[in-house]
């Protein structure tokens, strides 16, 4: 989309400066000796402007979505205590004996694959859903804001600032619109009804209406579900500067290694806490081939095929569309001959080799032998190296 707005605010000055030029011609050579061509460069012009040749518009700059939660305060002590909860439905048990604490102001992550209990984990310590053993325990004066998945909160028939109004019964409809402004909604916008929002536009609302919440901790299931990039990055930074505790589900590798300073990895065999982020539960796989870890598998890439885990944390980690590391760039030349259409067929196909290759990784086998894991990391190296050269040639293409 950015590329697309980019490309197009550069054919609308091109286009502007060619009218102004015809124009100025015309308007000099009318009444002169060149009359005929001056009325021949007009009618052209004036066809092709009737024919929607040229861009008449510039393209709207794209507003940035700002987060930020105002008055949230950090407790200090236990937040939560979890001690032998299990839960199972019908034959499926999904955990049992799951111990684990969390510290005021920590960031705890919770990831793992599919039907393991991570958003029904969540639903017991938020009260939709009863577990069959255990206990848990928040602190003390705890105000928890939950996203859940599902968006039930919203009522599809209401609109964005009747949505707001409701979480903040103070605001009038001048301030209802200048806050959901901070969340790219703009104009006539703040009066669609809920029901005809994407999924990406309901995400934004209902962390809107969390933020108003001010909870003092956060409860978050998948909350980079539906967002784009702009969207997530201004969650990760507002999420980086709430003070308070933090207790987040999710697939995104990217999200978890900015935001998590623990992570609980659920699986069908087994529950398991380690220090550090994603990538810090990766090296430890490596390292400890045989150990606590061997049982656990890594969970493959959760956000396509970009893999960004070398960036560091903090602000500085940006979100790019094939980046493709510290390595050698691959040249674009070798794609000259190939067209737009089979630029975006041959990076299509790529995308899908280097996702099926980061799900190898998900082979526990695989740490045991140091040749094959080399090997595999080899052809990712090639593999995204082509992808980044082809998805250049493909940016040059359409800037071009």
């Amino acid at each position: 989309k950015e590329l697309r707005e980019l490309t197009q605010e550069r054919q609308f000055e091109k286009d502007q400066a060619f009218i102004e030029k015809e124009r100025a011609f015309i308007a000099k050579h009318l009444a002169g000796q060149r009359t005929k061509e001056a009325q021949g460069r007009r009618a052209r012009l004036e066809r092709r402007m009737a024919d929607g040749e040229f861009v008449m518009e510039k393209p709207a700059a794209r507003k940035a979505t700002k987060l930020k939660f105002d008055r949230a305060t950090v407790r200090g002590g236990t937040a939560l205590r979890v001690d032998e909860l299990a839960k199972q439905y019908d034959e499926k048990r999904l955990f049992a004996g799951l111990r684990f604490q969390v510290q005021g102001g920590e960031r705890f992550g919770i990831t793992g694959p599919n039907g393991t209990g991570k958003s029904t984990l969540l639903k017991i310590l938020t009260e939709e859903v009863e577990a069959d053993a255990g206990t848990y325990e928040f602190g003390p004066k705890l105000s928890v804001g939950y996203y859940a998945q599902e968006a039930v909160d919203l009522d599809p028939s209401t609109n964005l600032v009747d949505q707001v109004r409701e979480a903040r019964g103070e605001f009038s409809e001048h301030e209802a619109r200048s806050y959901l402004g901070r969340f790219r909604f703009s104009g006539e916008d703040v009066f669609k009804s809920v029901g005809l929002l994407s999924g990406g536009e309901q995400s934004r609302l209902r962390l809107a209406k969390l933020i108003l919440s001010e909870p003092s901790m956060l409860v978050l299931d998948e909350p980079t579900n539906h967002l784009d990039i702009a969207s997530c990055e201004a969650l990760e930074s507002a999420l980086g500067a709430f003070p308070g505790t933090i207790i987040v589900v999710s697939h995104d590798r990217y999200f978890l290694d900015r935001m998590v300073d623990r992570l609980l990895v659920m699986r069908s065999e087994g529950c398991q806490v380690f220090a550090g982020n994603y990538s810090g539960y990766v090296k430890q796989l490596e390292h400890e081939g045989s150990g606590p870890a061997a049982g656990v598998k890594p969970l493959p890439y959760g956000r396509g095929s970009d893999d960004t885990s070398h960036l560091p944390r903090g602000k500085k980690g940006k979100r790019r569309r094939g980046s493709g590391g510290t390595g050698a760039r691959a040249e674009t030349s070798q794609f000259d001959r190939f067209t737009v259409e089979e630029l975006e067929g041959y990076i299509e196909a790529r995308e899908g080799m280097v996702e099926e290759l980061h799900a190898r990784f998900a082979d526990t086998e695989l740490y045991r032998d140091p040749e094959a894991l080399a090997a595999l990391r080899g052809e990712l190296d090639r593999l995204q190296g082509e992808l980044d050269g082809a998805e250049r040639a493909w940016s040059e293409r359409a800037e071009g």
